[in-house]
């Protein structure tokens, strides 16, 4: 009788940690999308203008080199700009960045927008950016979030610009985190 008494509270136990640990984190509603959003799209709007916009600022150099230092308090690397964006973005978003901003592809006549040099965050001053950020940074309404589909690890939403127009952003749990794992642009 003891041993199946004994039996019974560990399956319990058991059951009961496993729905604690299961059930953590995952679940998503429209006003939880909301306030994560409200916190995410302000920084991913900077971090749209830093990768693919304007840009960080230079130093005035008069030297020709295409890569001029950058004038930031914030980053003093390549891994800075990473590690500020993974606060941000998702690691699968966080490689496509990595690819598309942070890596050459001479064959291919892609340069990198920034490199480190001996301990130097250096930008490419050839790649001007897209100059249409202004356009659609800070354009999404929060507000008009939909949940489409969601599991206990990732959420995609349909939301509206404010000038009418459409889209879907998918959110990603990482570390007990929601992040971003599609573009705001």
């Amino acid at each position: 009788m003891k041993t199946k008494t004994k039996a019974l509270a560990l399956i319990f136990a058991a059951v009961l940690l496993c729905s604690a640990l299961f059930s953590c984190g995952g679940s998503m509603t429209e006003e939880s999308a909301k306030e994560i959003l409200g916190e995410l799209l302000p920084k991913s709007y900077e971090f749209n203008d830093v990768f693919w916009g304007k840009g960080l600022d230079i130093v005035a150099n008069p030297s020709s080199d295409a890569y001029q230092p950058v004038e930031s308090d914030v980053y003093k690397s390549t891994k800075d700009m990473l590690d500020a964006a993974s606060e941000v973005f998702s690691s699968e978003y966080i490689e496509s960045i990595r690819s598309s901003v942070f890596a050459s592809n001479e064959e291919g006549g892609i340069r990198a927008r920034y490199i480190d040099v001996a301990g130097v965050l250096k930008k490419d001053t050839t790649n001007e950016g897209f100059d249409n950020f202004d356009s659609v940074n800070g354009k999404i309404d929060i507000s008009s979030v939909k949940i489409l589909k969601q599991n206990r690890h990732t959420a995609l939403l349909s939301l509206r610009y404010t000038d009418g127009g459409e889209t879907e952003l998918t959110l990603v749990l990482e570390n007990g985190k929601w992040l971003l794992n599609s573009p705001t642009y």
